[in-house]
């Protein structure tokens, strides 16, 4: 999936995200350029609690599991 496709499609989501709004030009090439678009299997791990983030994960099909330990 561009970039492209991904900006118009979270703008015409039930909850429109507009984080793409604030980027600059050149910040925008970077995403196209370092897009990846994955498929992860049922029960398994997109990111763990308290392990610092060094991706954005956009869900554009399927549900997610959000397990908080205390």
């Amino acid at each position: 999936m561009s970039i492209k496709n991904l900006i118009s499609s979270c703008e015409k989501a039930q909850i429109p995200f507009h984080g793409f709004d604030y980027l600059k030009p050149e910040e925008i090439g970077l995403l196209q350029k370092n897009t990846r678009e994955l498929t992860f299997k049922p029960g398994e791990i997109l990111c763990k609690q308290g392990s610092l983030a060094s991706q954005i994960i956009i869900i554009t099909k399927g549900l997610a599991k959000i397990y908080f330990e205390s």
